[in-house]
């Protein structure tokens, strides 16, 4: 949930705008572009909103969850320390960099304490791929279907301890459903049977 919360905060309107001057569209909520739009759950099925931009109803969310602030309204994680986030972005990247500068500072409107942490390329992509870090801007698989994407979002078998390199699930995330979902659509030549994995796995990345 505080996930939701943080996306909740992320004005990408802006970020489509400014850093990427409008050649790109605002996020879905299943994660999915224009270009997989024909793969995506009807919208009145969609029960949960985290991709508007919400920073009043991302703070009430925060505040629902039992976190406190302190007095510089900076909120507070269990340990009473501030909640910080780093955000990794290479170096020279420019739309990536002010993609991160927009969201560090809707974070930090918010109350969670945010900068944009610039790096080379490679101690960047050593970072996702070790799960040295806290957040970044990066890219999820690609594929015919948005099948690789979610696979490699939420499938457990992905998952490596943090240190060891990982090719994908750079986040060390995993839903043991997704897991059974993956081993069915690889099985699996019905178009129709594909479509409804497809659907679940939409379901449960906006549920998680």
């Amino acid at each position: 949930e505080l996930r939701k919360a943080i996306s909740m905060s992320i004005n990408r309107d802006l970020i489509n705008k400014v850093a990427m001057y409008n050649y790109t569209e605002s996020a879905h909520q299943t994660a999915l572009s224009g270009a997989f739009s024909k793969f995506r759950v009807s919208d009145d099925l969609i029960k949960e909103n985290w991709v508007d931009y919400l920073p009043k109803e991302a703070q009430k969310k925060i505040q629902d969850l039992g976190y406190l602030r302190n007095k510089s309204g900076y909120w507070l994680d269990s340990n009473g320390n501030e909640i910080f986030i780093t955000i990794g972005i290479v170096s020279g990247w420019a739309d990536w960099i002010r993609a991160g500068q927009i969201i560090s500072k809707n974070l930090n409107d918010i109350g969670i304490r945010t900068r944009v942490k610039t790096q080379d390329f490679g101690a960047w992509f050593n970072d996702l791929q070790t799960g040295s870090f806290i957040s970044a801007i990066a890219w999820a698989e690609s594929g015919a279907t948005p099948y690789p994407m979610y696979e490699g979002l939420m499938a457990s078998k992905g998952i490596k301890p943090v240190g060891e390199n990982s090719g994908t699930n750079w986040h060390r995330f995993g839903i043991d459903e997704v897991d059974s979902l993956v081993s069915r659509f690889e099985r699996t030549s019905l178009e129709d049977e594909k479509e409804d994995i497809l659907f679940r796995m939409q379901q449960l990345f906006i549920e998680n």
